[in-house]
């Protein structure tokens, strides 16, 4: 009446649901049962080896479905995303001293997955963080 125990291990740590990697991971699947039947592992649908490196740029979703002899059956499922491009950035303000009392100065980064973070620096170097 136990189902399987599945551990998703990366680095020798649990997986954490919504990792982030900014290298390309080596998922472990670890099943511990008494009596230990059947599993399957996949990675985005496809059949995925234990152990192997997981390199495309994006989420993927590493599922473990497992059976032992008695019937019982214990699924585990963990989504993650690689992401190895470093951010660009681009210095958009100041372009040279402008007139004002307390200049800003911008700075715009872009991430692979589409995200923009504006970050502005105030001359008392406090920054105020805007997502866009």
């Amino acid at each position: 009446t136990i189902p399987p125990a599945i551990a998703i291990l990366e680095s020798g740590l649990p997986m954490p649901e919504g990792a982030l990697f900014a290298r390309a991971p080596i998922p472990v699947i670890e099943v511990v049962d008494a009596h230990p039947g059947a599993t399957v592992t996949t990675l985005d649908g496809a059949p995925f080896v234990s152990g192997t490196q997981v390199s495309g740029e994006r989420t993927h979703e590493i599922t473990v479905a497992s059976e032992d002899r008695a019937g019982n059956r214990a699924t585990r499922s963990v989504r993650f995303t690689v992401d190895t491009t470093p951010p660009l950035l681009a210095i958009a303000e100041p372009r040279g001293r402008r007139g004002g009392q307390h200049p800003v100065a911008v700075f715009h980064a872009v991430a692979l997955l589409g995200a923009l973070e504006v970050v502005q620096v105030p001359e008392d170097r406090q920054p105020a963080r805007a997502a866009c």
